[in-house]
Parts: structure tokens; C-alpha cells; sequence
């Protein structure tokens, strides 16, 4: 395995990952070296990294290198996100047809709301959204769902980062916007106008895992000029059905939920 034509420093040491296989999970750091093609003290001083970070372990006793639990974690999320995008999209789907305006699912990567998966709708004049595009927690109902239910601390440290004003409707100051977050939580649903970009708007409503934990949010986003209030009355209750919907396929039980958090 030649490691020539890599762009970076981290996409090489990451690369050292995909020596370990189920055929050859532990690795010498000679091994390493000579495999790859790259000088001991350097892949010595990857696989250093790489230990701090927990995505490999060294065996005290032979010296060896297998992968960390920190790989695990990272496959379990990934597989949890690839079967709640499954059971989601048929009922995005349904959702995009009955309210005629494109539908997200959005969850919460290193600290930013990312888009998990997205059904466009057909009208000719829509929001143009990317799938796996990121933003601000604090901007947008598609994004304000999830920092809603976040610990205080989380909440604290992302409020610290900075609030951004990318719009005059952005809400940027600390006070304002925890208040506003309670309401959300109070409420179990967010509606934003005009506040990541002038032109938008967005309905949103958390779904719920069989734990009760809020693990992502469903919305629907379009042209402003779309969502008056009247629409946003209309459309709300099918977004909020539909993430109901989602969250009991997960296993969320909210009476149930209800019982253990009062240690019943």
C-alpha cells in the first residue's frame, strides 16, 4: 500500500487505518512502516495520534497495533444514522406529498446541524438545499430543534462560540435565544422566517429515540412567501405527526419514557 499522491498530513495518518482487516487486525510498527511506505519515527508518531484520539490500541505486552473503541462508537453512530434515515424516508416522503414543500431530517454533527437525508419537492420554486450540509444550531426551526433539547452545558458552550446575525431577523443575543429554546422545548416544535437566509422559512419537531432522547429533527423549508401564517397553521400538525410517527418505528414510548424518567 503506497501512500504517494495523498493530499495532507491527516488523510496519511488516517489512511494507516485501512491496513487493519479482519484478515490482519494487529500490526507491527515495523510492519507499518514497510507496508506503507512510510519512515518509522513519522508512522510512530501517527499511530501516537491516532492512540490519543482512541481510533488504535497498542498491546502492552507485544507491542502490536489493533484498532481503538473509538472506531466502534464511530460504526454504531453511523449505523444508527443510516437506520434512521431508512425508516424515515418513506414518511418524509408521504409528509413532502401531503404539505407540497421539501422535507429534511437534520441531526447533530461536532456541533453543527447537518442534513441526514432530504426530499424535494417539485415545485418550481423551492429552497435549494444540499444533503449533508451543515449550519449554526441556533439559526433556522430545522436547526433550533435539536439545540433545544441539548444540556444546559451544551447549550452554554455552542452560545459561547459566537451568534452570528446573518440575517435581521437572526436572533444574537444570549438571553433572547435561551428563552426562545425553553419555548421550543415547552411547545415540542420551532418555526423560523427569514433567519439563516432572508428568503426561508421552516417548520420543525423532534423525533425521539426508544430512550426519549431527541436524536434528530424533521421539518419541512421553503420560500418565505409560501409560509404565511394560515400555511404554517395548516402544515405544523403534519409535521408534527409525522415525527411522532418516526420516533415510535425507533421505539419511543413517550408514557413510557415518562415512567423512567420519574424512576418508576
Amino acid at each position: 500500500m503506497s501512500f504517494a499522491g495523498t493530499r495532507s498530513t491527516i488523510e496519511k495518518a488516517l489512511r494507516l487505518l485501512d491496513l487493519f482487516t479482519a484478515e490482519r487486525p494487529r500490526w507491527g510498527l515495523s510492519e507499518i512502516s514497510r507496508e506503507s511506505g512510510v519512515p518509522k519515527p513519522t508512522v510512530h508518531r501517527w499511530l501516537c495520534a491516532l492512540e490519543r484520539a482512541g481510533f488504535v490500541r497498542q498491546d502492552e505486552k507485544n507491542r502490536s497495533y489493533g484498532l481503538g473503541y473509538k472506531l466502534l462508537e464511530l460504526g454504531n453512530a453511523a449505523h444508527n444514522q443510516i437506520e434512521l434515515s431508512s425508516i424515515a424516508l418513506p414518511h418524509m416522503e408521504q409528509l413532502r406529498d401531503r404539505c407540497g414543500e421539501s422535507v429534511h431530517l437534520t441531526v447533530i454533527i461536532s456541533g453543527e446541524g447537518v442534513y441526514l437525508a432530504k426530499v424535494d419537492t417539485d415545485h418550481p420554486i423551492r429552497l435549494w438545499t444540499r444533503l449533508s450540509g451543515r449550519g449554526p444550531l441556533y439559526a433556522g426551526a430545522l436547526r433550533t430543534i435539536l439545540m433545544a433539547y441539548l444540556s444546559e452545558k451544551e447549550i452554554d458552550e455552542t452560545i459561547a462560540r459566537g451568534l452570528e446575525g446573518f440575517t435581521q431577523h437572526a436572533i444574537t443575543d444570549p438571553d433572547k435565544l435561551r428563552a426562545r429554546l425553553r419555548l421550543i422545548r415547552q411547545q415540542g416544535w420551532a418555526v423560523s422566517k427569514g433567519e439563516l437566509f432572508a428568503d426561508s422559512a421552516s417548520i420543525a419537531a423532534p423525533i425521539h429515540d426508544e430512550r426519549g432522547k431527541v436524536i434528530a429533527g424533521l421539518g419541512v423549508a421553503g420560500p418565505i412567501t409560501r409560509f404565511t401564517d394560515d400555511r404554517i397553521n395548516e402544515i405544523l400538525p403534519m409535521v408534527i405527526e409525522t415525527a411522532n410517527v418516526i420516533s415510535q418505528l425507533l421505539g419511543y414510548k413517550p408514557n413510557a419514557t415518562l415512567l423512567r424518567s420519574a424512576g418508576r
